[in-house]
């Protein structure tokens, strides 16, 4: 008898994602998984919503926008000059997942969500 294997990807390995910062370009859309200790509300919309890069400052952060921001959570999204209520700053290391398209990344979060 013989067996075969099938060797499966491991979607959760950052490295299949992306390689550095200068691989980011502003428009593609991101998951994040935050790093720093925030609310629980807060971490939990970041990790299951898509935002969109809109500026990238070398040498690791970047901008992601976000769209229908609660209202419990908006004061994490605050600049100093309280100007962009729907942007927050994050570094390279806390991407989980990034594409060009939206619906790439609402695929993610859907099959996250079901454990496919």
């Amino acid at each position: 008898m013989i067996t075969k294997f099938k060797i499966f990807e491991n979607i959760h390995n950052k490295s299949i994602y992306y390689k550095d910062l200068k691989d980011l370009v502003i428009g593609d859309y991101v998951i994040m998984k935050p790093e720093n200790l925030y609310s629980n509300d807060f971490i939990y919309f970041i990790e299951n919503n898509a935002g969109q890069i809109v500026n990238i400052m070398p040498p690791a952060l970047f901008s992601v926008k976000y769209e229908n921001i609660p209202t419990e959570i908006t004061s994490f999204f605050k600049y100093a000059d309280e100007t962009k209520f729907n942007e927050k700053y994050f570094d390279i290391d806390e991407i989980v997942f990034m594409s060009k398209n939206k619906s790439d990344c609402e695929l993610f979060l859907a099959t996250k969500k079901y454990n496919l």
